[in-house]
Parts: structure tokens; C-alpha cells; sequence
């Protein structure tokens, strides 16, 4: 039974939610079978569990149809359908509820099939007040406006002679500049996803309309609403070569709208912004040391990051962790550790908490104590495995364990050989680091600095793996010689 539709829709439900379906298939007017009442008791009963030797389709029978002494399976498939649509229904009403303005279209409709005038009127001016109070500008606000004036349109369009219907076209004329602002800012923001998921997806996207929707928006500003700058800017800055003016307006310029944007679209473009303040940091510009964790701080402070199930996203979480200690925010980054652990999807909770808190031995040079913590990490997850790989050498290095330094390069690369769920970039990237860190290793323990140097020049020139750290390690080498 565990497995049946019904089951697994109710187990979904609050316990807030089971008490309101009761309500709600107690009312004649959704359900008159007496059966689904005993069977919606029985829901409750077992809920949240729903144990085999409790609820099965026997003791179920038995409690639905007393006077039936033989089993019927048509009755009972009967009865869980009957239950599921009346769910579905019991769900459609939660989000009308939520929905004041897609209820109020309804009646507005039903309104206008009755030529009710004054009833229109009123309702009208109501939605219309409750859409124009809106904080919140995203591409529903202009939906929602362009279909509140196609109600009012379609109500008065033959109530006036043709000759005196300026007041219908004119609303006509609204009525499409809505859906051009709305269809507008759903095509821009779509082109950002895109473009944000390109590096992840080995997937063509098709951006020919790209050009000319960039134009547009250039034409008409709508400096209005600065959602449709913001996401413009975005994609002007996945596209060309680092502006940092254009970078830091578009970022001030955000911060000061979140309060006008909508979650999701708040999640969408603070990811972008720290994509690209850690793609210029790690190409090599100094002057965004710190941006990527004011950016993040901005993420917990507005609670506007990526979520999983309802759960903060673990990459989230360890990305947020390792940007903290980049930026020597260790005191922050301890806190965080610690307060949003219970944000974590319960599944994925311990090995995050216990790969960030041996990252953070490690940052307090507590070294034994990161390589034990270290070896208590899952690693089903090739990024775990590839970041404890990573953070092994970087410690060995620091104990002076050159040794085991180069055995774990031939692990890892032995690694990076087998294992095919790694993406061909985060391959090709690991291998490179490899090859210049064996190189780096190698020219240490034979005190050749003339390499050393060699190899610092090339690294100012090449894209790599833990670009900083490796400079880091450089520049520490050197001062030693000295």
C-alpha cells in the first residue's frame, strides 16, 4: 500500500494539511460516500508511516465493506481513486487560496458570463488594487496586469457602438505592452540560465534571438524596473571580458532591488554574480579577493540560496565554507558551519558538516586532526573525493611529506582514469594541476629554485586548478631560500 499514488500523496501533507483534507472531503459538496470518509479515518490513523501490519488492503477491506465477507480488489482500486482525485482537488484549492488573483480571474470570468456590471466592477478594482500593491516585479507582475485588463477588455468590448470604443482600445493597447514586458523579461532570464548552465551541460543552445531582444531592451530602458537591466548586464558580462564598473553596478543595483525581486530570481542572479566574481578572482584578479564572500554573505543575510528539496543545497553549503576561509573569514565561517547545518537535506548533513570542519582544522594548520576528519568524509561523490585529493596535497606539502606527496598524485590520477562521472573540464583542469604540482614538488626537494621561478612565470600565464593556492606555495618556497 506504501506504494500506491494515495499513500504517497498524503505522506506529502503537513500534519496542518491532513486535518484541512478531512474538513474538506466532509463537505457534500466534494464528496457524498460515506466510505471515503472512513477510509480518509484510516488515512489518519496510519499517517505518517502507514506500517504493512496496520494498513494493507485486507484490514482496509474489512474496515470499508464489514458486511462483505470475500475480499473485492475492484472496490478497493475504486475507493484510492476516488480518494486520490478528490486529493488532487484538495490541492488545487490550496493554491487557489495562495492565488487570490488566479481565483479572482475566475470569478471575473463567471462575472462576464453573467453580465453582472456592477459585480464586475467591484471585483475588478479589487484585484486591480491587490496587483498594483505588489513589491514584487517579475514576469507574473505583467502577466497578472495584462490579463487584469484583458478582463476588463473583453467585458466592455460590445458595450459601446464601434465608433466609441477608445476606451476598449485603448486598453487593447495596454493589455499588449504587458505581454510584450512579460514575455520579455521570461525570454532574458531564460537566456541567463542558459548561459550560467552552458559550462555544466554539454548541450547547443539556441541564442539567435539573443541579439535582437538585447536590442529591444536597449530601445524601450524600462529604467523603471531595474530587473530587466540587472539580467541584461548578466548576460553582457558572460559574454565579454571582465568590466568591472559594469560588474559593480550591476551588483549595487541588485542589492538595493531585492526587496523588489522575486525569490527565485533573487537566487538566479546573486549564483551568476558569484560565478563570475570567483571566475575573475581565480583568473587572477587580486581586486576580487574579497568579492566572492560579500557576495555569499549577501546569500545568508537575505536567505536567497540555491535549495535542494526545501534544504540549502550541500554545493551551496561547502562553496560557502571554502569561500569564507579564501577570504580568512575563519571566526564567520565557523558560525556558519555550525548554524546552518541543520539547513542541510538530513541525507547530506553529516558529510558536509564533517568535510567543512576538517577544512577548518586544516585552516587552523591543526593538520593530523584535517587528515583524520578527512578520512571520515564519504566520497561517493567524485567532488568530495577530488577536493579531499586536493586538500591532502596541499597538507603534505605543509608537513613536508614529499613522499606521500607524489604517491597521492598517481592516486588521483589513477582516479581521474577510472572514474567517468567526472566532468571532462574538472578532468582536464585536475591533470594540469598534477602535472605542474609534481613539477613544483620535484624542484623543491632538489632546491632547484631556478625552476621554481620558471614555474611561477608560467603560472601567472595559465589557467589551472587552485590557481592561488599554487602561488601561495610558490611564493612560501621562495621566502624560505631567503
Amino acid at each position: 500500500m506504501e506504494n500506491s499514488k494515495l499513500v504517497q500523496l498524503v505522506k506529502t501533507f503537513s500534519k496542518n494539511e491532513l486535518n484541512e483534507f478531512g474538513k474538506f472531503i466532509s463537505s457534500p459538496f466534494f464528496n457524498e460516500s460515506p466510505k471515503l470518509l472512513l477510509l480518509y479515518d484510516l488515512l489518519h490513523e496510519n499517517y505518517p508511516s502507514f506500517p504493512a501490519e496496520t494498513f494493507n488492503k485486507q484490514k482496509i477491506f474489512e474496515r470499508l465493506y464489514p458486511e462483505d465477507k470475500k475480499y473485492d480488489d475492484k472496490k478497493m482500486r475504486s475507493r484510492f481513486n476516488l480518494m486520490y482525485r478528490l486529493g488532487e482537488e484538495f490541492l488545487l484549492q490550496i493554491e487557489m487560496k495562495k492565488n487570490s488573483m488566479v481565483s479572482g480571474r475566475m470569478v471575473l470570468e463567471q462575472l462576464t458570463s453573467r453580465r453582472l456590471g456592477k459585480h464586475f466592477d467591484k471585483k475588478f478594482s479589487e484585484l486591480n488594487e491587490l496587483v498594483q500593491r505588489s513589491e514584487i516585479v517579475n514576469e507574473r507582475y505583467f502577466h497578472d496586469r495584462n490579463l487584469q485588463v484583458r478582463s476588463k477588455r473583453n467585458f466592455y468590448e460590445f458595450t459601446k457602438p464601434v465608433g466609441k470604443r477608445e476606451e476598449y482600445y485603448n486598453d487593447f493597447s495596454e493589455e499588449t505592452e504587458l505581454f510584450v514586458r512579460y514575455s520579455v523579461l521570461k525570454l532574458i532570464k531564460h537566456y541567463v540560465i542558459m548561459k550560467c548552465d552552458r559550462g555544466y551541460l554539454k548541450y547547443d543552445f539556441d541564442y539567435s534571438f539573443l541579439e535582437k531582444l538585447l536590442e529591444y531592451i536597449e530601445e524601450k530602458k524600462y529604467t523603471e524596473f531595474p530587473i530587466f537591466e540587472i539580467f541584461r548586464n548578466l548576460l553582457a558580462l558572460e559574454e565579454n571580458p571582465l568590466d568591472e564598473n559594469l560588474f559593480e553596478k550591476t551588483k549595487l543595483m541588485f542589492y538595493e532591488n531585492i526587496p523588489r525581486i522575486e525569490k527565485d530570481d533573487a537566487i538566479l542572479i546573486i549564483t551568476e554574480l558569484y560565478a563570475l566574481a570567483t571566475r575573475y578572482f581565480y583568473g587572477g584578479n587580486n581586486s576580487f579577493v574579497k568579492v566572492p564572500f560579500e557576495i555569499v554573505s549577501q546569500m545568508i543575510k537575505h536567505e536567497i540560496y540555491p535549495l535542494e528539496n526545501g534544504y540549502m543545497a550541500e554545493r551551496q553549503y561547502l562553496d560557502t565554507v571554502y569561500t569564507a576561509f579564501t577570504a580568512r573569514e575563519n571566526v564567520w565561517a565557523e558560525n556558519f558551519i555550525n548554524n546552518f547545518r541543520m539547513k542541510l537535506n538530513p541525507e547530506v548533513r553529516n558529510n558536509a558538516f564533517n568535510y567543512s570542519i576538517s577544512l577548518l582544522e586544516m585552516m587552523r594548520e591543526n593538520y593530523h586532526k584535517a587528515l583524520v576528519g578527512f578520512a571520515k568524509v564519504r566520497v561517493d561523490d567524485f567532488y568530495y573525493h577530488m577536493r579531499i585529493k586536493y586538500n591532502r596535497l596541499r597538507i603534505f606539502f605543509e608537513i613536508e611529506e614529499f613522499e606521500s606527496i607524489f604517491t597521492e598524485i598517481d592516486a588521483f590520477k589513477h582516479y581521474l582514469s577510472v572514474n567517468k562521472s567526472i566532468p571532462e573540464d574538472a578532468r582536464v583542469r585536475a591533470l594540469k594541476f598534477l602535472s605542474f604540482y609534481n613539477r613544483l614538488i620535484k624542484a623543491t626537494v632538489n632546491n632547484d629554485y631556478r625552476e621554481i621561478e620558471l614555474l611561477r612565470n608560467e603560472l601567472q600565464s595559465t589557467d589551472m586548478e587552485l590557481k592561488r593556492t599554487l602561488d601561495l606555495i610558490i611564493g612560501k618556497i621562495l621566502k624560505q631560500k631567503t
